[in-house]
């Protein structure tokens, strides 16, 4: 997360924090905070209807993942959940999966 706030001269100071998982640790695992963990995390977008959700690809996984901010107390907090796809397992099976339109946007 990226929080901008002004110094006692007013020059805005960006403070940058980690929401979810832990730094030089990788894995597939949902769950909130530091329990979380990512494969090679990209592609950050912000939900144009609710700016508390996050949604980023973990390109090693090969999954979609979304991220829910909530604040309590002046806390925030994330809970990661896998939204589309299956940890590990590139690609689709035909025989399973019925094929549609999506269009994916991101900032």
């Amino acid at each position: 997360m990226v929080t901008l706030a002004p110094n006692a001269s007013g020059t805005p100071i960006a403070t940058v924090s980690t929401l979810a998982g832990i730094v030089g640790t990788r894995g597939h695992i949902d769950g909130p905070g530091t329990s979380a963990q990512f494969d090679q995390p990209l592609g950050v977008s912000v939900d144009p209807l609710n700016n508390s959700i996050l949604y980023l690809t973990d390109s090693y996984s090969d999954v979609i993942r979304q991220i829910v901010l909530t604040t309590t107390n002046g806390a925030t907090t994330a809970t990661v959940s896998t939204l589309a796809g299956i940890s590990s397992s590139p690609g689709i099976r035909m025989a399973s999966v019925r094929m549609c339109d999506s269009t994916f946007r991101t900032a």
